[in-house]
């Protein structure tokens, strides 16, 4: 219960403080603790498994996820101290990019520990991979007030830290386009979007995958989502994942529309087009597998980090702002509300991460 009060204290004095480097540090500490020390979350002996008989996962993990739990293996460290040294990284990661990118650091953490953060704790492998991505925002967003111009040397850092991910989590290979994307306007990205849902749901077939995926050390896993019995599991064919991946995709994008026409265009032109591409993954959700909800998931810190961006500071958490601002923020507080209900409620990720905090 204390453990509980610290965290309720924690998430309004955020609220509170937009912009502190303390009350920010211990925000992320307190994270950091919550995925090393809370135990039972839905994947937890998924990796237990990987991480005490990793041999039997060598053609089942990346390779890169594989080597972290080799090296942490070999050194001596129990399961707790694996977890934080994987959740050392993932804080240091996103903090770092958090405090950069946003004008209101502490109050774009408390959306990310409402959504996505409970299924980062339980997806260690997606989190890490995720947080490569999170660094990598700084070369696809220009510096707020377009002080930084686009150059083709970012896109090319930004190659490489995405192949990091892929090499931790294959999900990340599909953000390799966004460096792509963000130099046709928003009308091609429209196009191209629906010419690759059609090659990706009518033309794209599990061989065409599994060749990519087994260059990358992922194969034999990853198929398994492709084979029959998945594809015929009533999971799929209830949607749920599908209706939250389109919800939040109709709520951000409508907020990017609402924000565009200002000074600061060019930051959310940017976000606007990643949305609409990212719409590709409902594509694979549809034809072979849930999963690809994740590729939504890495973007939500981006849009929660530059459509706060875009309202004004003097009507920021206020009952009387302008219209344009008051309609950002109502967007924002909807579309975190509803990932969070169907996302972490809805999936259990409740019980698993914040319930146990309660009896501390």
């Amino acid at each position: 219960m204390v453990i509980a009060i610290v965290c309720v204290g924690l998430f309004f004095l955020n609220a509170i403080n937009r912009k502190n480097k303390p009350l920010f540090l211990v925000s992320l500490l307190a994270i950091w603790s919550m995925i090393t020390f809370v135990t039972n979350n839905a994947d937890e002996a998924l990796y237990i498994n990987r991480y005490y008989s990793a041999s039997e996962w060598s053609f089942n993990t990346e390779f890169l996820f594989q080597l972290l739990n080799t090296i942490c293996y070999k050194s001596g460290l129990s399961f707790v101290q694996y977890k934080g040294v994987l959740s050392s990284i993932y804080i240091l990661l996103i903090g770092t990019s958090i405090w950069k990118l946003s004008r209101y650091p502490n109050l774009v953490l408390i959306l990310f520990f409402l959504c996505p953060f409970p299924l980062n704790a339980s997806q260690l492998r997606f989190a890490l991979a995720s947080a490569f991505l999170i660094y990598g925002y700084r070369f696809l967003v220009l510096d707020y007030g377009g002080g930084r111009k686009e150059n083709s040397i970012d896109d090319i850092k930004f190659v490489i830290v995405i192949m990091i991910a892929a090499c931790i989590h294959s999900a990340a290979l599909c953000w390799l386009f966004l460096p792509i994307i963000k130099r046709f306007t928003v009308r091609q990205t429209i196009v191209i979007t629906f010419i690759f849902f059609v090659f990706i749901y009518f033309i794209l077939n599990p061989q065409s995958i599994a060749w990519l995926l087994y260059k990358i050390g992922a194969g034999d896993r990853m198929m398994a989502y492709f084979s029959i019995a998945y594809q015929q599991s009533e999971f799929r064919h209830f949607g749920a994942m599908a209706v939250t991946f389109v919800f939040i995709s109709i709520m951000t994008i409508s907020c990017c529309l609402i924000c565009k026409r200002k000074s600061r265009e060019a930051n959310i032109d940017q976000l606007l087009k990643f949305n609409i591409f990212i719409i590709v993954a409902l594509a694979f959700i549809l034809r072979y597998t849930a999963e690809m909800y994740r590729i939504q998931e890495g973007l939500m810190l981006l849009n929660y980090i530059m459509l706060l961006n875009e309202v004004d500071s003097k009507c920021l958490l206020r009952v009387k702002a302008k219209k344009r601002d008051m309609l950002i923020q109502f967007n924002i507080i909807i579309l975190v509300m509803g990932s969070f209900i169907l996302k972490v409620l809805l999936y259990t990720n409740y019980d698993y991460i914040w319930l146990p905090i309660f009896y501390i």
